[in-house]
């Protein structure tokens, strides 16, 4: 019998120290084989929506599943089906759309992680929607973010000379938390 997992269930019991570490736990997957992640691909949709897909096979657990997503008069709606290897069985529909934000939260901490130079003492975001789940992700992983700095007007950014605005955010927001070496911050135009 296929289980369907709703948002408000996934919310219950998906946290973002878990997160965390599926990121790291699938990112040593791939690397050595075990896990097949396809990229992202979209298709336009008639009336001006669009249907987005992803797949990935985790060989070492057994399972297969796909993110499906579709974005019509600006809503996205997400479902992620899993499937079992041996059987091909569809174990459950999860709505997914708080658990893409926490993974893509969780891809950023780990970036973090790794990428980050010295302590985490300050950071900044751009972009409201995923950008708090990003910020939760780094703060579990530092634990002494002083400063925490966000726009949630991505537009700003863009277009002709949003390069240049985008450095000056950066660098006067690290240089007010004491920073003397201020590297860029994470993009992800959503």
């Amino acid at each position: 019998m296929t289980l369907h997992i709703s948002e408000a269930e996934v919310r219950a019991v998906l946290t973002m120290p878990q997160a965390l570490e599926a990121v790291e736990e699938i990112s040593r997957k791939q690397s050595t084989g075990e896990v097949v992640v396809h990229p992202r691909r979209r298709f336009e949709l008639p009336g001006g929506g669009f249907f987005h897909y992803m797949a990935a096979a985790d060989y070492s657990t057994g399972y297969v599943a796909m993110k499906q997503y579709t974005y019509v008069r600006g809503k996205l709606r997400f479902l992620v089906p899993l499937y079992e290897m041996a059987t091909g069985d569809l174990l459950a529909q999860i709505e997914a759309d708080y658990m893409g934000q926490l993974r893509t939260g969780a891809a950023s901490g780990v970036a973090t992680k790794y990428l980050a130079r010295g302590r985490c003492g300050s950071q900044a975001g751009i972009g409201a929607r995923l950008w708090a789940r990003c910020g939760e992700a780094r703060e579990v992983l530092c634990r002494d973010v002083r400063a925490n700095w966000h726009s949630g007007r991505p537009m700003f950014f863009r277009g002709r000379g949003g390069a240049r605005r985008r450095h000056r955010f950066n660098r006067h927001n690290c240089l007010a938390a004491g920073g003397s070496r201020c590297g860029p911050v994470a993009w992800n135009a959503h």
